[in-house]
């Protein structure tokens, strides 16, 4: 199962749905509707909030309580979890490391992908820095999105274009270990 969280989530989970993977199904968790309006298929999962206050977190994270049943529903009977998620915002660090758990307690194995921040979004890094950490508490194996060396490696880019490319990197990185193979594969593992 590859469950995208928050906007970097989704996008990078609907995009993995288009191509031919060893996944099942596909589930996406958001606080914004926009997030879960913008991907086809899969089940959806709104958390819903004060329309009017800026999240952080915390508040995701409590915000969360009343769907945790709903989640575990998500996961269960799943043997591998693909967590997707860009952490530094409220959704994906509030949000990821309480579905890696409840993926972990329903006995899947979880691996996560984590979008992080770039490094002049310092704002950003602190609770990304947080996540990453509860992710890595929680998680059979976590692969790491950087856009700061994304960033170097295209200086003429702009910056949607890096993100583009960022969530490009990561559907081919999680493309090529979920499909299956071909006669010219090399075969990796996850360890």
């Amino acid at each position: 199962m590859a469950l995208g969280i928050g906007s970097a989530g989704a996008r990078i989970v609907s995009a993995l749905s288009k191509e031919m993977t060893l996944v099942d199904r596909f589930a996406y968790l958001s606080c914004d509707p926009a997030d879960l309006e913008s991907v086809d298929g899969g089940q959806k999962v709104l958390i819903e909030g004060p329309i009017d206050q800026k999240l952080t977190p915390a508040m995701v994270r409590g915000l969360s309580i009343p769907y945790q049943s709903e989640i575990r529903r998500l996961v269960e009977g799943a043997k591998v979890v693909f967590i997707v998620a860009g952490l530094g915002r409220a959704t994906g660090s509030g949000l990821a490391p309480v579905v890696a758990e409840l993926a972990k307690d329903s006995g899947a194995d979880t691996v996560s992908i984590a979008v992080m921040p770039f490094g002049f979004e310092e704002k950003l890094r602190f609770y990304a820095g947080l996540a990453l950490r509860r992710l890595r508490g929680v998680s059979r194996g976590v692969v790491v999105v950087d856009n700061d060396t994304l960033l170097k490696s295209t200086s003429d880019a702009t910056l949607k274009e890096i993100y583009d490319l960022a969530n490009s990197e990561a559907v081919t990185a999680l493309g090529s270990l979920l499909s299956r193979q071909s006669d010219d594969s090399i075969p990796v593992g996850l360890n």
